[in-house]
């Protein structure tokens, strides 16, 4: 009985994993923008999520599905995302939608990395470097559409007073949540899209504090001012000040895990 449940838990993660990484690809229009309201939306990330944490539980003991098929899958699906945004463009054509699909593609693996430090004990040194190092690859094209955009691509627009940009939207979001899909995405997206990256340093190279701080501080002012230069976004001192709170967070949780698991792993 429990050889069974082992073998259903995994074709389940086998299956389900990289399902939910491309489920925003099937349709613009039915799968994610069918519904307006965004409450919708968020019960799908929530259930995606919920998914990979309890079927992390369940296969916390699988060690081969942890350390070698998770980073394997990952890999795959995210040269599949490639092919199909950079070769095929059947799906991946409208910016919003691109963003949309970064956020299930975070929230996914955000399941997965969760449960995984969560339950697994034995191994989780190994699968923490092999997963981060394998998320780089889908993390690269998460930044180059959230931040490398065509120069002149849209009209450039500058503010250099805090809170008088990014920030001002959380109102209208908390106003009318239900009504604000992109203002939302714009919010949260910021503070969320550089919390990896700390993850993503450590598993390659452990550096001291301040290194890390300061490579935090100098990617979002990197990517303002590759928009400055070239055009193609809106500068915006509050889109600084989310970033590296997302990053800070992000480098707060790796301590903790770092003290506490990985620290700890001979």
């Amino acid at each position: 009985m429990k050889k069974a449940l082992s073998v259903v838990s995994a074709v389940l993660f086998a299956v389900l994993y990289p399902f939910f990484m491309i489920s925003s690809s099937f349709s613009v229009k039915n799968f994610y923008f069918g519904f307006h309201s965004i409450y919708f939306i968020y019960l799908r990330y929530i259930i995606i999520f919920i998914f990979m944490f309890m079927l992390m539980y369940l296969n916390r003991d699988n060690k081969r599905l942890i350390t070698e098929y998770i980073p394997i899958m990952l890999i795959a699906v995210s040269l599949g995302i490639y092919i199909e945004y950079f070769i095929t463009r059947r799906y991946l054509y409208n910016y919003a939608y691109l963003l949309w699909t970064g956020v299930v593609l975070s929230i996914t693996n955000a399941g997965v990395f969760l449960g995984a430090t969560a339950f697994v004990k034995d191994e989780y040194k190994k699968f923490y470097k092999r997963f981060w190092c394998a998320y780089i690859i889908i993390y690269i094209l998460i930044i180059y559409v959230s931040f490398i955009r065509e120069p002149n691509w849209i009209p450039l627009t500058i503010n250099l007073r805090f809170g008088n940009g990014t920030l001002k939207f959380f109102k209208a979001v908390f106003n009318d949540p239900a009504n604000n899909m992109y203002t939302s995405l714009v919010c949260f997206g910021n503070i969320f899209i550089l919390l990896p990256f700390p993850f993503i340093i450590s598993s390659i190279k452990r550096l001291n504090v301040p290194l890390t701080l300061i490579i935090g501080i100098l990617l979002p002012l990197l990517f303002e001012g590759y928009q400055y230069v070239f055009k193609c976004g809106n500068v915006d001192v509050d889109d600084v000040f989310l970033n590296y709170t997302g990053y800070l967070i992000g480098m707060a949780i790796e301590n903790r895990i770092y003290s506490k698991k990985l620290k700890q792993e001979v």
